[in-house]
């Protein structure tokens, strides 16, 4: 593996360490918010949760739904935003737009 190689690999994973850590946060969030103190699980649990859904787990079937809920909500978002990326792409390229304003003003 070259220099070039294991920088990007090195960005990647880092990428994806913060990725991890934003969703563990959006839903230690979401579940402060709908359940008791008593019965928010440890945040390690999510963790392994959210990297490994298919696998064993302590949390429980209602933890686990708000867990899987707010994911979907963030692949929701970001599938979404990934669509109007295109979209704007596309749009441009074919000369109907010259700028993001243009573009957003389409859809006002």
């Amino acid at each position: 593996m070259n220099l070039l190689e294991k920088d990007l690999k090195l960005l990647l994973d880092t990428l994806a360490d913060r990725c991890t850590a934003e969703a563990l946060r959006t839903i230690m969030e979401t579940m402060e918010q709908s359940m008791d103190d008593g019965e928010l699980p440890p945040a390690e649990a999510v963790r392994s949760f959210i990297r490994r859904p298919e696998r064993q787990t302590e949390l429980t079937a209602f933890q686990q739904a708000l867990a899987m809920d707010r994911m979907l909500e963030m692949a929701e978002v970001n599938f979404r935003t990934l669509c109007d990326l295109l979209r704007y792409h596309y749009w441009k390229q074919a000369g109907a737009v010259s700028s993001v304003e243009e573009f957003l003003e389409l859809f006002r």
